[in-house]
């Protein structure tokens, strides 16, 4: 299954680095994900409430990559479109977007320790 528009994952992109990283590598890289992408949505909340759109817009660029790279490609998605938003300087419609955002890295997360699970291989 590769990412489809409402996917949560790119299982070929998964795919893809665990061939070249291997399990261990691929798991490392997950549980750094997990701790960036935690870091990241606590940084944005913190920037839009002080109204530091230059960070948020920032912090909000570095997640969506960080989320493509590993496949996570509706976190992505909607990091990409945070960023779009907060560069527009439309603070409530970014602000609004958190919730969406929080929900989908909490789901984007289960998603990777069930797929990067045992019993996935």
């Amino acid at each position: 299954m590769s990412a489809g528009r409402d996917s949560l994952l790119d299982t070929l992109t998964l795919q893809a680095l665990r061939d070249s990283l291997g399990q261990e590598g691929l798991a490392s890289l997950v549980d750094l994900f997990g701790g960036q992408a935690e870091s990241r949505l606590a940084s944005l909340v913190c920037a839009l409430d002080e109204g530091d759109l230059q960070e948020a817009r920032h912090t909000a660029h570095q997640l969506k990559g960080e989320s493509s790279s590993l496949g996570a490609v509706k976190v992505a998605g909607l990091a990409a479109r945070l960023e779009r938003l907060v560069g527009e300087g439309d603070k409530p419609a970014a602000s609004a977007l958190m919730n969406k955002l929080s929900s989908c890295v909490a789901a984007t997360l289960a998603a990777l320790e069930a797929w990067r699970a045992p019993s996935a291989l």
